[in-house]
């Protein structure tokens, strides 16, 4: 028991707060344990602190959400059983199992429980090394009061760490794992993989063009799927939103799902999640490897890249001249008849193929 407690001031919160950072509660929880100077080595309390990545199912841990003017709360129930004790205890596990080891000794629990408290210190033993427990329930109380936990959660998705929003519709109904993904933004089995986007970020992703190579990403993956949340567009014109979910589905063979918001999004989720490891008994995987691209692909992806030709553009000057030998004979005039390219475009297409070289 320290004599004094340590003073955390803003300069504290200055060196171990980021907004920015998704691990800013870990820095915050290694900081303030090097106040109290604990006896304990860094690799098991780095080891120890882990578990917020691996058993909580946001990456803030503790976020904090604005309900009003000036009000925020702070939501401390993403730990596995629900009860804010999930914040001391889940650490402390590890923390016990190992000395445990290290010391060659093995530790008994006993746990009696009626409330929250019992579950969340037995699930932060539950399977730990040198560690047994033995627990006494009030069996009245019990099921009233222990809180959801991952037995009442039949699926697992894996869930991209910026995605952090709709995991708040999902943590209840689905076992969380937060990761970057350099895929998607939902995995759902070892062959579906789902990305999210909103009208906003779509017509966004078109201009930019990010969104045709996130699709070829995806073909990494047997069943790729694209959710399209709400439909308040602004930046692109109606036909230029409908020939891109043409595209989608045509060429790239990618069926997409409407949704009206973030919460039937989530249903969706859940519900394709259920039906692939509960029906069909699939597995959860990441798939790192590249899927070749085929020669169709190969085309487009060479087309795509000239000066302001995007998938459809690309799309319509190989439906024109059929090779990519053609396109790059064809003159000015011949590329102005394509539809969506005007003079400006295919004399940049022109110079691009024509000009010569120079270091």
């Amino acid at each position: 028991m320290p004599s004094k407690l340590p003073k955390i001031d803003e300069r504290f919160l200055n060196r171990y707060y980021d907004v920015e950072d998704e691990k800013t509660y870990r820095h915050l929880a290694r900081g303030i344990l090097k106040l109290f100077k604990i006896d304990i080595d860094n690799d098991l309390i780095e080891k120890a602190l882990y578990t917020y990545l691996r058993e909580f199912d946001d990456p803030d841990v503790v976020p904090v959400v604005k309900l009003g003017k000036d009000l925020f709360v702070g939501e401390l129930w993403h730990g596995p059983t629900r009860a804010f004790k999930d914040m001391a205890l889940q650490p402390f596990g590890v923390i016990l199992s190992s000395l445990a080891k290290k010391r060659n000794e093995n530790y008994l629990i006993l746990a009696a429980t009626s409330g929250d408290t019992g579950p969340a210190t037995l699930k932060t033993f539950e399977n730990k090394e040198n560690i047994k427990d033995i627990t006494e329930r009030n069996k009245n109380k019990i099921n009233n009061n222990t809180p959801p936990n991952d037995l009442t959660k039949s699926v697992k998705i894996i869930v991209d760490t910026r995605e952090k929003i709709i995991s708040r519709y999902l943590y209840n109904k689905a076992n969380l794992e937060f990761k970057p993904l350099n895929n998607g933004d939902f995995i759902l089995s070892d062959r579906v993989i789902v990305e999210r986007k909103t009208a906003e970020d779509l017509e966004s992703s078109i201009i930019d063009k990010r969104l045709f190579k996130q699709l070829k990403d995806l073909k990494k993956y047997e069943r790729p799927i694209l959710i399209v949340e709400g439909n308040d567009y602004f930046r692109l014109s109606e036909k230029i939103i409908n020939g891109t979910m043409v595209s989608i589905m045509l060429d790239f063979n990618i069926p997409v799902i409407f949704t009206k918001d973030i919460e039937e999004t989530a249903n969706i989720l859940i519900k394709m999640a259920e039906r692939e490891q509960l029906r069909d008994k699939r597995t959860i995987s990441i798939r790192t490897g590249k899927k070749p691209m085929s020669l169709k692909e190969r085309q487009r992806f060479i087309v795509e890249s000239f000066p302001d030709i995007g998938a459809l553009m690309a799309e319509n000057l190989l439906m024109k001249f059929a090779t990519i030998e053609n396109i790059v004979k064809a003159s000015v005039e011949e590329l102005r008849e394509v539809e969506g390219i005007g003079e400006i475009t295919a004399k940049k297409i022109k110079a691009i193929l024509t000009e010569k070289y120079e270091k």
